[in-house]
């Protein structure tokens, strides 16, 4: 796939993901990290988050449980831990080397489910910190 196709995907990717959302996503600093559990992920880039899920990229490929998902969100100004999620879209971003030597760099997104009332505490005062933010 070339660089052009890479990007026409990716922003056709985007444009479907934009028409799907209920909450308004913010984009979130480098400093995001997200651990899924319980066949551990982890990722240092966070794209963006709402009040009902956050997407980020990870290098490698996952075939996501159906359920028991669980991902901490540790950010510059918040910490969420044990959030119950489910993946929506789980897409590549790029393709892998074609050497074998690395792995695809994806793009995943998930919906929160039920937060607790201190887990929904952080998440808005998170984001309204995003919002309000120069």
């Amino acid at each position: 796939m070339t660089t052009e196709e890479q990007e026409e995907y990716a922003a056709a990717v985007e444009a479907d993901m934009r028409e799907r959302r209920r909450d308004t996503r913010y984009r979130v600093t480098p400093q995001g990290v997200v651990v899924l559990t319980p066949d551990p992920v982890i990722s240092f880039d966070v794209f963006d988050v709402s009040r009902g899920g956050l997407s980020f990229t990870y290098a490698g490929w996952r075939q996501w449980a159906e359920d028991s998902l669980r991902m901490d969100f540790l950010g510059r100004r918040i910490v969420l831990e044990k959030v119950p999620v489910e993946v929506v879209s789980d897409v590549a971003f790029s393709p892998a080397d074609p050497a074998g030597d690395g792995f695809p760099l994806r793009r995943c997104s998930v919906r929160f489910g039920q937060l607790d009332t201190k887990q929904e505490q952080r998440l808005v005062t998170y984001l309204s910190q995003l919002s309000t933010k120069d």
